[in-house]
């Protein structure tokens, strides 16, 4: 049976529902026929799957890089106060960037929120430059 999905492959939420569904239904059909093998495949299926492994990656790398990350410029600056002001501008520019982006568009996709991830990691190294600077010679200029 070929399914052909009203809405583009680009839309997780409703591709995880499709799936879901049609994944509730072979699981429904295979246990009431032990020898059926079924297997779901296409463009919802991969994109949905792929959306999947990025929100496990992102946080099963993310959480433990940042406390790692955190720890180590505790050790640099010998401060606990200094490394937490580091996060501050990011985490301004992420919430209004989202904040924007759930007024004007309601949703973001999970790629998006990986590449994201770059940008948040270039404003924690502007900051590290800063407070490096202002370290070595007690001038912000």
């Amino acid at each position: 049976m070929i399914v052909k999905p009203s809405h583009p492959p680009s839309e997780t939420i409703e591709n995880t529902l499709l799936v879901d569904g049609l994944q509730a239904a072979v699981d429904t059909i295979s246990s009431d026929l032990n020898e059926t093998e079924i297997l779901l495949f296409g463009g919802p299926v991969i994109a949905v799957g792929n959306a999947t492994r990025i929100k496990k990656d992102t946080k099963l790398v993310g959480i433990p890089a940042g406390v790692f990350i955190l720890l180590l410029l505790i050790g640099y600056f010998r401060k606990i106060t200094i490394p937490i002001l580091f996060f501050l501008p990011a985490i301004f520019g992420l919430t209004f960037s989202l904040s924007v982006i759930t007024i004007l568009q309601g949703s973001i996709s999970a790629i998006a929120v990986a590449v994201g991830t770059i940008v948040l990691g270039i404003a924690i190294d502007y900051s590290f430059h800063f407070f490096n600077h202002y370290r070595e010679t007690g001038s912000i200029e």
